[in-house]
């Protein structure tokens, strides 16, 4: 899985029965990786579909084209979720589930790997195998662990009140609150983003960059300088829910929503 921002291989395929074979022509030069909003209007700019799998091209298919002899990941149109592994512990793992006929899950994202991170759930409540994996919401995996189906809850940080009122008592209500980092807001191009507000005590100098373009309140970037130490981060909270009343609040972005398969060209 992957989210539709990322970089991956492009390859559309043809029509009808054959419609998991990829085209070797649909890069710009060997190794080219695009988002999949590029992939997808390549593809209708070919009148060709989007490959619901990608099965392997020979050397004698690709000819003098260098397209498909670079081993990549490539956008396919099959679904991908976004699963959670929970151990008797309360650990998570990471487990990609790729609605594909072929092709394969990187070992680091397998139902069987044993790579679990640490998270705070609300309440202290977690599946597991002795709440029978919260109730049946879950199934019972491996190693005495609980898979779940996971969504994303996205919601601003500070609301626009907040924001633009006068400056808060405590500017370390900031670094408290904000834990998902944004690049530096110089680097987009100028008058992209702009300071609308800057607050300085003692310690920190909290600079609010809203977009020019969007007035969503996740896409504004605060900035926070500590002893002449700038970081950045969008005002952004990400939840990651798996029951109703069962969540975690500190996988942040680790765990993307459901978004499009991959598929790796060997």
């Amino acid at each position: 899985c992957a989210p539709a921002y990322s970089l991956q291989g492009s390859s559309c395929c043809s029509f009808g029965e054959f419609d998991t074979r990829s085209l070797p022509n649909q890069c710009q030069y060997p190794g080219e990786r695009v988002k999949y909003e590029t992939h997808d209007d390549r593809c209708f700019q070919e009148a060709k579909p989007i490959c619901k799998d990608i099965t392997r091209i020979s050397p004698t298919q690709c000819g003098s084209n260098d397209c498909c002899s670079v081993h990549l990941w490539h956008w396919t149109s099959s679904p991908c979720s976004i699963l959670a592994k929970i151990s008797k512990f309360g650990r998570v793992g990471i487990v990609h589930s790729p609605e594909c006929t072929t092709g394969m899950v990187d070992n680091t994202y397998r139902d069987d790997a044993r790579n679990y991170f640490r998270v705070d759930w609300s309440g202290g409540h977690f599946p597991s195998s002795s709440n029978n994996c919260g109730n049946g919401t879950c199934y019972l995996g491996l190693d005495d662990t609980c898979i779940c189906q996971t969504f994303e809850v996205t919601t601003p940080v500070f609301d626009l009140e907040f924001l633009t009122s006068s400056q808060p008592s405590d500017l370390g209500t900031f670094p408290l609150n904000l834990h998902i980092g944004s690049v530096d807001p110089n680097i987009y191009d100028k008058e992209t983003y702009n300071v609308t507000t800057t607050w300085v005590d003692s310690k920190y100098m909290i600079q609010v960059w809203q977009h020019s373009k969007s007035i969503a309140l996740e896409d504004t970037i605060i900035g926070v300088t500590e002893n002449g130490n700038a970081k950045y981060f969008k005002n952004k909270k990400s939840v990651v829910q798996i029951l109703q009343n069962l969540t975690t609040e500190s996988l942040g972005s680790a765990l993307p929503p459901t978004g499009a398969s991959l598929h790796a060209n060997q």
